[in-house]
């Protein structure tokens, strides 16, 4: 299995991926920051930077069964930006992250984005996908459900090809977040609670470090703007599992045998 990590930042998918026990023949990453580029190969040392995503050239890359993943840019998304859309410059690369799926025909491809892509491109998600021969289940599952003390409402969307059915896991995992231990985080991010997780979680726990003053601020932009970027990924350890569970379930071929 081959692994192409687009949008990567500081590599949440590919650290949920690997949590989740799933192993790759390749590993490849794309993004154009150089302090995530860094930091991405010093977590990952195997992994192949493809840089620029409207440059990369699928044919250049092996054959065999892929998954992608990434979180695209959300700036022309949330309402935070202008609302551009998918017709902005940033968030409308993702239409070639669906050129690379079509290109690439993946066993699945994972997407995540910010809440108001519900109103601003997911029906043009989807339809980009349905033109590849894709079908796709998506859910709104926030980090509040697995702990967080934020909400950071995001939709997780998973895409197969055409024919196959993936029994609406995503709505499944929406479900089981509510019974996650809290535990599953390091007990020293203070952002996460460790209440039991039927009660709300208590968004006051989280302290804000940056007091727009002119010490300590500039050398962490990057961190701080590579953490606001990322995804959870205990929540893509969780669609990753059951993406390993799904692959080793399915009937071994006759040259396998």
């Amino acid at each position: 299995m081959n692994y192409l990590d687009l949008f990567h930042g500081i590599g949440g998918f590919a650290l949920g991926a690997y949590w989740s026990g799933m192993k790759f023949k390749n590993h490849y990453c794309s993004d154009i920051e150089p302090y995530t580029q860094e930091l991405y190969k010093l977590r990952f040392p195997e992994s192949i930077q493809l840089g620029d995503i409207t440059k990369i050239k699928t044919e250049d890359l092996p054959d065999g069964e892929w998954i992608i993943t990434g979180g695209f840019p959300c700036q022309d998304i949330s309402i935070a930006g202008k609302g551009a859309g998918l017709d902005g410059k940033k968030s409308g690369l993702w239409f070639d992250y669906a050129r690379i799926i079509g290109n690439l025909r993946p066993r699945y491809a994972i997407m995540e984005n910010v809440g108001e892509l519900i109103r601003r491109g997911m029906e043009q998600v989807l339809g980009s996908l349905a033109e590849v021969g894709y079908n796709a289940e998506w859910g709104n599952i926030p980090a509040s459900s697995i702990g967080a003390c934020h909400k950071r409402e995001r939709y997780w969307i998973i895409a197969y090809p055409t024919g196959k059915r993936w029994n609406s896991m995503v709505k499944e995992i929406e479900n089981e977040c509510s019974g996650i231990n809290t535990k599953m985080f390091d007990e020293v991010q203070r952002c996460f609670i460790a209440s039991n997780m039927d009660v709300e979680p208590d968004f006051s726990q989280a302290v804000n470090n940056i007091h727009r003053n002119d010490d300590g601020l500039p050398e962490g932009m990057d961190r701080f703007k590579g953490l606001g970027n990322a995804i959870v990924p205990q929540i893509a350890e969780l669609l990753f599992k059951r993406i390993k569970y799904l692959l080793e379930s399915e009937p071994r071929k006759a040259s396998q045998s």
